[in-house]
């Protein structure tokens, strides 16, 4: 009942969610609203769909009163007459522009509350002294069981945009003192005078046969989107969320969980790739849908296919989830349909997943704020502190929870910063090494393979080198913009250094693994790059290895496109139908090749969120894969005698050092993997890295 509530004497959109701290609680304890208000849209149905719910559970109608939209052409037509027929045209014309705006589900749900006689219209137009003007109160009274009622007024219009907007409401209760049960029944009293068109400088239209036919027409579906009765509650719930009996949750996984959950939930996971980041993610779903029965959950991941890898591996865990992603055009519909369906109670659970590209669209924005509170999961989290995405924070992300193996972002600490602000500090680590150890990754053996650049690679890279020392000294948008591409060209050198598939060559001939199996070859995108009719790396790579005798195939973001050809790709690895598979960038968009047991690193860099996650997928448990071989491709500089040349020569082997050590410490064969590197560390006096 309402006299139950707590209820604040007035709200502003500054400080409350009006739709949740004030609508959906009084909604919840009245059978009948009377809204007088200037101005109205249906959309505002749907942002307080949770409280219209719960009074609509109740028997609940709804009474309202609003101005029609009169352009001046509508106002000099009715000539102060207030022509009927000419009112109910102004009135069809409101409804049309309605149902050409309107999304699918908000013109189905308003057709609907029509139908079953839950909302009814009567449009006021001004007269005699007030003529000319706009019905332009804003005042409602919500009743409930016990005749006991409340009433407010202030600046809203029920619309969408007024939650946007600063706006406030005054609250009356008609059981409070004086001045507030004058105020509640005054409002009362002067709406159902209204309703009554008993106020003689106001005319008040019900809505005829032909105007509630066009109402009853929005109605897209036979099936309504609320239910009207609380008997039929379980009718159309959707299955709880479970963790299934063959999935047992490791002590850190458990352990990840609890963090989670003290730090009310909010949070990211630092956890090694390979280590079940999803597996967490689903038990979590899982363990908070039993302490909140009306769950909605939104998964945001990087790329299409790991939203695929999602979707398949969370229907163990009874998730069916919505798929969300720019390249499909049947999303915005369901989505919208599934929203109304769960802002109603007519599901308990609401699963979304989408990727990073479409999380940034205004459509899905526009969908995930009616939701009054959700789950928020990232994965690959480090990616959500983007410039472009923190801009588009969602507040009404009540639980958040970040994965990532790597969450801090490299040379963006502002980014780091607002992601850990948003989702939350770091709440809990998994590392690699932990990982290992417990036996859910597989050791590896790591050979550093040393790689010099050409004359003309070494030239150009200190001249750039160079470029970028002077440009660096003056900061502004233009010269970063230019510095930028001089730090993306210069890198590229070292990425795809030409001598690197004549080592390979080499290499494979010296350890005799032409005939070898599970290998994957890691490749720059370009060699070259600047060359017409240049070949990518990985297309020079596949010609070394079939004249050596090797059956391999691409495996590339471009030329392995569809979830299928990936999945045969892998499938014929692991049977060795070809003896390893030539990949650009597989490795950095969480692809899951098992199987690989020896990995050729030829592209890599200085960011640590790439070479982690690399070496992270190289170790995922495989039948009969008792370690993996890690071969990295490291270039090292000439010595040239000239002091400058080995300044700059000294940062890129810094750099490229930086990785080695990294994958040095934790291979099983450390120290012995040092001993090549040794007398350049000594040289270029870089024993502390």
């Amino acid at each position: 009942m309402l006299r139950n509530l707590s209820l604040n004497l007035s709200y502003n959109t500054s400080e409350h969610n009006i739709s949740k701290d004030f609508y959906e609680p009084v909604f919840a304890n009245s059978i009948e609203y009377k809204r007088g208000v200037g101005y109205f849209t249906s959309g505002w149905l749907r942002h307080n769909a949770k409280g219209l719910a719960h009074l609509i559970e109740n028997g609940g109608k709804i009474k309202f009163i609003t101005s029609p939209i009169l352009d001046k052409n509508d106002i000099q037509a009715l000539e102060g007459k207030y022509d009927r027929t000419k009112i109910d045209d102004a009135i069809i014309k409101n409804i049309n522009e309605i149902a050409e705006n309107l999304e699918y589900e908000t013109r189905n749900l308003l057709g609907w509350l029509v139908e079953d006689g839950i909302i009814e219209f009567k449009f006021a137009i001004l007269k005699n002294h007030l003529e000319g003007g706009e019905f332009h109160d804003k005042f409602g009274v919500l009743i409930d069981g016990n005749n006991h009622f409340i009433s407010f007024n202030g600046s809203m219009n029920d619309s969408i945009k007024s939650n946007y907007n600063y706006e406030s409401i005054s609250v009356f209760k008609s059981w409070g003192d004086e001045t507030s049960r004058f105020q509640a029944n005054d409002h009362l009293q002067r709406f159902n005078r209204l309703w009554a068109e008993e106020d003689t400088n106001i005319s008040v239209f019900s809505i005829n046969e032909l105007i509630k036919e066009k109402l009853l027409k929005l109605k897209t579906t036979n099936e309504r989107p609320y239910l009207i009765a609380k008997a039929h509650k379980n009718n159309n719930m959707n299955t709880k969320p479970t963790i299934p009996n063959q999935v047992v949750l490791r002590d850190y996984q458990e352990q990840a969980y609890k963090k989670w959950e003290e730090n009310n939930f909010r949070g990211i996971l630092s956890m090694a790739t390979g280590s079940g980041k999803t597996i967490t993610a689903f038990s979590s779903i899982a363990k908070l849908s039993t302490t909140t029965p009306h769950l909605a959950a939104v998964v945001i991941v990087p790329y299409q296919h790991l939203l695929e890898q999602w979707a398949d591996e969370a229907k163990q865990f009874n998730i069916s989830f919505l798929k969300c992603f720019e390249s499909s055009q049947k999303w915005y519909m369901s989505l919208s349909n599934e929203i109304t369906k769960f802002n109603f109670f007519q599901k308990d659970y609401l699963f979304i997943i989408a990727t990073n590209s479409t999380y940034t669209t205004k459509k899905f924005q526009t969908l995930l704020k009616e939701l009054s509170s959700f789950l928020l999961i990232v994965d690959e989290a480090h990616n959500f502190g983007a410039t472009n995405i923190r801009q588009l924070y969602l507040e009404n992300a009540k639980f958040r929870l970040g994965l990532s193996a790597t969450p801090e972002r490299h040379l963006d600490e502002e980014g780091s910063e607002a992601l850990k602000k948003y989702l939350g500090k770091i709440i809990f680590e998994y590392t690699l090494e932990d990982a290992i150890k417990s036996g859910k990754l597989t050791p590896y053996k790591y050979f550093p393979v040393l790689v010099h650049l050409t004359e003309n690679e070494e030239i150009e890279y200190i001249e750039l080198s160079k470029k970028i020392s002077a440009i660096a000294q003056y900061q502004n948008e233009e010269n970063n913009a230019y510095l930028n591409s001089l730090l993306i060209k210069r890198a590229r050198i070292i990425a795809s250094a030409e001598n690197k598939v004549e080592v390979l060559k080499r290499l494979i001939k010296e350890e005799n693994l032409a005939y070898s199996a599970f290998n994957l070859f890691y490749c720059a995108a370009k060699i070259d790059a600047e060359e017409d009719g240049a070949l990518r790396m990985v297309d020079k790579v596949k010609q070394v290895l079939t004249d050596l005798g090797m059956q391999v195939k691409n495996f590339t973001s471009f030329d392995a496109a569809s979830k299928e050809e990936r999945h045969t790709l892998i499938d014929d690895l692991k049977e060795q139908i070809i003896d390893g598979l030539v990949a650009i960038r597989c490795l950095d968009e969480g692809v899951d090749i098992p199987a690989v047991r020896r990995a050729f690193i030829m592209s890599s860099s200085s960011n640590p969120k790439e070479f982690i996650q690399r070496r992270g997928r190289v170790l995922r448990k495989s039948e009969g894969k008792k370690f993996a071989e890690i071969y990295d491709f490291i270039v090292i500089p000439k010595d040239t005698g000239s002091d400058e040349y080995n300044q700059y020569n000294k940062k890129y082997f810094k750099n490229e050092l930086i990785r080695y050590r990294e994958f040095a410490r934790l291979a099983m064969n450390y120290p012995e993997c040092e001993i090549p590197l040794v007398p350049l560390i000594k040289t270029y006096s870089l024993q502390d890295i």
